[in-house]
């Protein structure tokens, strides 16, 4: 589909010509935003299954335990491993979310934050998703801010804004990184009482932003809102398969629990709320931040979370605020992205444990646990599969039974929760994450001054002084029916999920039958 957009002549000298963007409402495959006919033996059949995995790993790890020596520590890493996780899926099934219907009449005056860099049809994606949710027009500000893109961002986002009185387009002199281009975008935020942020590559639901944004309304010592997220684009690769499991498993569960417990430690960048009051404490310190005698350029939003946290504040999880944010799909960006996002664990992991025992003990003992589980994991990893056989002769079949048992475990649960067919890629994605990307955490320990991204062909990241405003565009009127994208339902082979049941079982019993040889 394309959409012509005509602008002013005052636009049109600035910008250059007319553009035709194209606006494609089925790039966006919305699997789970639909309802579907489960077939009635899918959940019980998944369920058995890990029922006997659970099974078969505690009485392995009983065994393991009953011994001595090293191996009964190594035994006692994996005890925490499950606990860590199976308290997370505890926890995150007695936690609803809020769910309040707010009256137009309740709702806040909010500014929506949009930064982007080198996004041209995603952020028109992006901008065209929030104009046509269902929050009222006269309390909804959209700020977009172009990073000094080198591609035509900064003329499509100018064309859409000249088209809308709720959208005002900013560009900066030069690429700056994402943490000045929100900076600028809050600093046009005067009187919003919710500042919300949202990623250049996410799409959000029509109700999202009201569901977002409530949280903050029905509780006064709520001031960060983390909405939740969903891969957008699934089908573009297996990787991308992987990611959407992850995803679903960081927010549904793990970000789930941590708000059961009253902490979220990370309100999500690509969706997420902030009350205007608190950040405009926060705001001079977090542009300011250093690490290591550096200006910090990346992690914006797990420093923004660590920031408010330890001001006591609360950041809550609101599941029925969906976005849907795109996701890397070559090995390449993916790893570019994670190695940014262990860097930024560390940085703020560093801050969080100072004030961690005041989140409370259970939650205090959970945070320290997932941390140092991080750092262990690959060192249990290596004495186990590797040094072990090869110094002492111990055998590593009950340890990669185990990982295959966890692997499997993780996909279920996206199964059985999501109600979703091709639950195993999740198994995939849990045996890599271990084996593989795990030895991450120690690459960016050796990388934590590089500022970065990675991804950017500018050379300013890193840059010590904010770049100014070189453009702006205010709009006018309304963009007439900007159109809206559909959601297609997903075609789910059930019977190949349970093939799957008996493919992903096959190794684990493998393992165990060498390890009882």
């Amino acid at each position: 589909m394309t959409h012509q957009f005509d602008i002013t002549p005052e636009v049109e000298d600035f910008v250059g010509t007319p553009l035709d963007i194209e606006l494609l409402p089925d790039v966006l495959p919305f699997y789970g935003a639909v309802t579907r006919k489960v077939p009635s033996w899918w959940r019980p059949a998944l369920a058995a299954y890990a029922g006997l995995i659970i099974i078969l790993v505690a009485s392995l790890k009983y065994l393991l335990v009953s011994g001595s020596g090293l191996w009964s520590i190594f035994a006692m890493y994996g005890l925490a491993v499950s606990f860590n996780v199976g308290s997370a899926v505890v926890l995150s099934r007695k936690y609803q979310g809020y769910k309040p219907v707010l009256a137009d009449s309740d709702l806040p005056k909010i500014s929506v934050i949009v930064p982007a860099f080198n996004e041209e049809r995603g952020s028109v994606e992006t901008i065209r998703s929030i104009l046509t949710s269902d929050y009222p027009a006269e309390l909804m500000k959209v700020v977009v801010v172009d990073d000094g893109s080198s591609d035509g961002t900064w003329r499509a986002v100018a064309l859409v804004a000249s088209q809308d009185s709720r959208v005002q387009a900013l560009r900066m002199e030069q690429n700056g990184g994402k943490r000045f281009a929100m900076a600028h975008g809050f600093n046009a935020s005067d009187g919003a009482e919710v500042v919300v942020f949202v990623d250049s590559d996410t799409i959000i639901e029509p109700d999202a932003l009201r569901h977002l944004v409530a949280p903050i309304v029905a509780d006064e010592n709520i001031h960060g809102v983390s909405g939740h997220a969903e891969v957008a684009n699934p089908g573009a690769s297996f990787l991308a398969r992987m990611q959407q499991v992850r995803y679903f498993f960081a927010f549904r569960i793990l970000k789930a629990a941590e708000a059961k417990l009253g902490k979220v430690l990370c309100a999500s960048g690509c969706f997420s709320a902030y009350r205007k009051s608190e950040l405009d404490e926060i705001m001079p310190m977090w542009l300011e931040q250093t690490f290591l005698g550096a200006r910090a350029t990346y992690g914006d939003d797990r420093a923004l979370s660590t920031e408010v946290l330890r001001r006591s504040g609360n950041i809550v999880y609101q599941r029925n605020a969906v976005a849907w944010t795109s996701v890397p799909v070559f090995l390449r960006g993916y790893i570019k992205q994670q190695l940014r996002w262990k860097k930024s664990f560390i940085r703020e992991s560093l801050r969080l444990i100072s004030f961690t025992h005041r989140l409370g003990a259970f939650a205090a003992f959970r945070t320290y646990l997932g941390i140092a589980l991080q750092f262990i994991g690959p060192i249990v990893l290596t004495v186990t599969v590797v040094i072990g056989p090869l110094l002492w002769g111990t055998q590593p079949w009950l340890y990669l039974a185990g990982i295959q048992a966890m692997a499997t475990l993780y996909g279920i649960v996206f199964g059985i929760m999501r109600k979703e067919s091709k639950w195993w890629p999740g198994v995939v994605y849990g045996i890599f994450s271990t084996v593989v990307m795990a030895w991450q955490i120690y690459v960016a320990l050796f990388k934590l001054k590089d500022n970065r991204w990675g991804t950017r062909d500018a050379s300013a990241d890193g840059h010590n002084e904010m770049p100014g405003i070189a453009e702006r565009v205010d709009g006018f009127g309304h963009w007439a029916s900007p159109p809206s994208f559909e959601r297609p339902i997903s075609l789910d082979s059930w019977t190949s999920g349970a093939v799957a049941i008996g493919l992903t079982a096959l190794p684990i019993l493998i393992f165990v039958a060498f390890a009882l040889h």
